[in-house]
Protein backbone atom coordinates (compact mmCIF):
# COMPACT_ATOMS: atom_id res chain seq x y z
CA UNK A 1 0.00 0.00 0.00
CA UNK A 2 1.49 3.29 -1.07
CA UNK A 3 -1.24 5.44 0.43
CA UNK A 4 -0.98 5.92 4.20
CA UNK A 5 -3.32 3.79 6.28
CA UNK A 6 -6.59 5.45 7.21
CA UNK A 7 -6.42 8.12 4.49
CA UNK A 8 -9.97 8.83 3.22
CA UNK A 9 -10.47 8.65 -0.54
CA UNK A 10 -14.23 9.11 -0.91
CA UNK A 11 -16.72 11.60 0.47
CA UNK A 12 -20.18 10.04 0.54
CA UNK A 13 -22.79 12.18 -1.27
CA UNK A 14 -25.62 11.91 1.23
CA UNK A 15 -23.92 11.56 4.61
CA UNK A 16 -20.82 13.65 3.83
CA UNK A 17 -18.68 11.19 5.78
CA UNK A 18 -15.32 9.96 4.48
CA UNK A 19 -14.51 6.35 3.62
CA UNK A 20 -11.64 4.50 1.96
CA UNK A 21 -12.73 2.37 -1.01
CA UNK A 22 -9.82 3.48 -3.23
CA UNK A 23 -6.32 2.16 -2.58
CA UNK A 24 -2.95 2.55 -4.22
CA UNK A 25 -1.13 -0.76 -4.62
CA UNK A 26 2.38 -1.25 -5.93
CA UNK A 27 5.22 -3.76 -5.74
CA UNK A 28 7.85 -3.47 -3.03
CA UNK A 29 10.62 -2.34 -5.36
CA UNK A 30 8.42 0.53 -6.64
CA UNK A 31 7.39 1.60 -3.14
CA UNK A 32 10.80 3.24 -2.62
CA UNK A 33 10.26 5.35 -5.75
CA UNK A 34 7.29 7.25 -4.27
CA UNK A 35 8.21 10.74 -3.15
CA UNK A 36 4.59 11.67 -2.39
CA UNK A 37 1.29 9.80 -2.28
CA UNK A 38 -1.50 11.82 -0.71
CA UNK A 39 -5.14 12.77 -1.12
CA UNK A 40 -5.89 16.37 -2.07
CA UNK A 41 -9.35 17.13 -0.67
CA UNK A 42 -9.28 20.74 -1.88
CA UNK A 43 -8.88 19.56 -5.50
CA UNK A 44 -12.11 17.56 -5.56
CA UNK A 45 -13.28 17.40 -9.18
CA UNK A 46 -16.83 18.37 -10.13
CA UNK A 47 -19.24 15.50 -10.74
CA UNK A 48 -17.56 12.86 -8.60
CA UNK A 49 -17.31 12.09 -4.94
CA UNK A 50 -13.88 10.46 -5.09
CA UNK A 51 -11.00 12.53 -3.81
CA UNK A 52 -8.00 12.87 -6.15
CA UNK A 53 -4.89 10.93 -5.15
CA UNK A 54 -1.70 12.75 -6.06
CA UNK A 55 1.30 10.46 -6.59
CA UNK A 56 4.82 11.64 -7.32
CA UNK A 57 7.49 9.12 -8.18
CA UNK A 58 11.20 9.46 -8.81
CA UNK A 59 12.38 7.22 -11.67
CA UNK A 60 15.83 8.70 -12.19
CA UNK A 61 18.23 5.78 -12.67
CA UNK A 62 21.33 5.70 -10.54
CA UNK A 63 24.57 6.19 -12.43
CA UNK A 64 27.09 3.44 -12.04
CA UNK A 65 30.61 4.49 -11.33
CA UNK A 66 32.62 1.94 -13.26
CA UNK A 67 36.24 1.98 -12.17
CA UNK A 68 38.91 2.36 -14.85
CA UNK A 69 40.34 -0.92 -16.07
CA UNK A 70 43.41 -2.05 -17.95
CA UNK A 71 43.43 -1.37 -21.67
CA UNK A 72 45.64 -4.19 -22.94
CA UNK A 73 44.97 -3.21 -26.56
CA UNK A 74 46.86 0.06 -26.08
CA UNK A 75 49.82 -1.58 -24.30
CA UNK A 76 53.29 -1.11 -25.74
CA UNK A 77 54.38 -4.72 -25.49
CA UNK A 78 58.10 -4.11 -25.97
CA UNK A 79 58.11 -1.83 -22.92
CA UNK A 80 55.96 -4.33 -21.01
CA UNK A 81 58.42 -7.15 -21.78
CA UNK A 82 61.37 -5.00 -20.71
CA UNK A 83 59.78 -4.02 -17.37
CA UNK A 84 58.66 -7.61 -16.73
CA UNK A 85 62.21 -8.88 -17.30
CA UNK A 86 63.48 -6.30 -14.78
CA UNK A 87 60.83 -7.25 -12.24
CA UNK A 88 61.41 -10.98 -12.58
CA UNK A 89 65.20 -10.48 -12.68
CA UNK A 90 65.07 -9.04 -9.15
CA UNK A 91 63.84 -12.38 -7.82
CA UNK A 92 66.49 -14.82 -6.65
CA UNK A 93 66.95 -17.81 -8.98
CA UNK A 94 64.71 -20.71 -8.10
CA UNK A 95 66.07 -23.51 -6.03
CA UNK A 96 64.57 -26.77 -4.96
CA UNK A 97 61.23 -26.19 -3.27
CA UNK A 98 60.49 -28.89 -0.73
CA UNK A 99 57.66 -27.34 1.24
CA UNK A 100 54.23 -26.36 -0.04
CA UNK A 101 54.50 -23.04 1.81
CA UNK A 102 57.74 -22.25 -0.08
CA UNK A 103 55.98 -22.93 -3.38
CA UNK A 104 53.02 -20.73 -2.41
CA UNK A 105 55.33 -17.90 -1.32
CA UNK A 106 57.29 -18.10 -4.57
CA UNK A 107 54.09 -18.17 -6.64
CA UNK A 108 52.75 -15.16 -4.73
CA UNK A 109 55.98 -13.23 -5.36
CA UNK A 110 55.88 -13.95 -9.12
CA UNK A 111 52.21 -12.96 -9.25
CA UNK A 112 53.02 -9.71 -7.40
CA UNK A 113 55.81 -8.88 -9.86
CA UNK A 114 53.54 -9.51 -12.88
CA UNK A 115 50.80 -7.34 -11.35
CA UNK A 116 53.34 -4.58 -10.62
CA UNK A 117 54.41 -4.70 -14.29
CA UNK A 118 50.79 -4.42 -15.41
CA UNK A 119 50.20 -1.48 -13.06
CA UNK A 120 53.18 0.45 -14.42
CA UNK A 121 52.99 -0.27 -18.16
CA UNK A 122 49.36 -0.96 -19.10
CA UNK A 123 47.27 2.20 -19.60
CA UNK A 124 43.85 2.51 -18.00
CA UNK A 125 40.63 3.15 -19.85
CA UNK A 126 37.38 4.38 -18.40
CA UNK A 127 34.35 2.85 -20.10
CA UNK A 128 31.74 5.18 -21.48
CA UNK A 129 28.53 5.69 -19.49
CA UNK A 130 26.62 4.82 -22.64
CA UNK A 131 28.12 1.38 -23.29
CA UNK A 132 25.73 -1.52 -23.52
CA UNK A 133 27.27 -3.89 -21.01
CA UNK A 134 24.80 -6.59 -21.95
CA UNK A 135 25.88 -6.58 -25.62
CA UNK A 136 28.22 -9.44 -26.52
CA UNK A 137 30.17 -10.48 -29.58
CA UNK A 138 27.80 -13.44 -30.00
CA UNK A 139 24.89 -10.98 -30.30
CA UNK A 140 26.92 -9.08 -32.89
CA UNK A 141 27.39 -12.24 -34.95
CA UNK A 142 23.71 -13.17 -34.67
CA UNK A 143 22.70 -9.66 -35.74
CA UNK A 144 24.92 -10.01 -38.82
CA UNK A 145 23.26 -13.33 -39.71
CA UNK A 146 19.76 -11.88 -39.30
CA UNK A 147 20.62 -8.85 -41.44
CA UNK A 148 22.01 -11.11 -44.19
CA UNK A 149 18.84 -13.23 -44.13
CA UNK A 150 16.70 -10.08 -44.23
CA UNK A 151 18.49 -8.89 -47.37
CA UNK A 152 18.06 -12.28 -49.00
CA UNK A 153 14.36 -12.42 -48.06
CA UNK A 154 13.85 -8.92 -49.43
CA UNK A 155 15.50 -9.92 -52.69
CA UNK A 156 13.10 -12.88 -52.95
CA UNK A 157 10.02 -10.97 -51.78
CA UNK A 158 8.10 -11.89 -54.93
CA UNK A 159 8.66 -15.62 -54.28
CA UNK A 160 6.73 -16.12 -51.03
CA UNK A 161 7.39 -19.89 -51.00
CA UNK A 162 11.18 -19.51 -51.08
CA UNK A 163 12.83 -21.19 -48.02
CA UNK A 164 14.79 -18.03 -47.14
CA UNK A 165 11.58 -16.45 -45.78
CA UNK A 166 11.08 -19.27 -43.26
CA UNK A 167 14.76 -19.15 -42.31
CA UNK A 168 14.60 -15.38 -41.79
CA UNK A 169 11.40 -15.70 -39.75
CA UNK A 170 13.01 -18.37 -37.54
CA UNK A 171 16.11 -16.26 -36.96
Amino acid sequence: MALAEGTPTLEANHMRNYTRPDNVFCSLHLLNSFTCCAVQAELQPVGTDHLPIIMEMDFNPERTNTPPRCNFRATIWDKYKEVLEQQLGSIAPPGELTMVDDLKARLELVTYKIQATIDTTVPLSKPSLFTKRWWTTKLDQEKTVVKRLARQAYAKRQEREHPVHAEHHAA
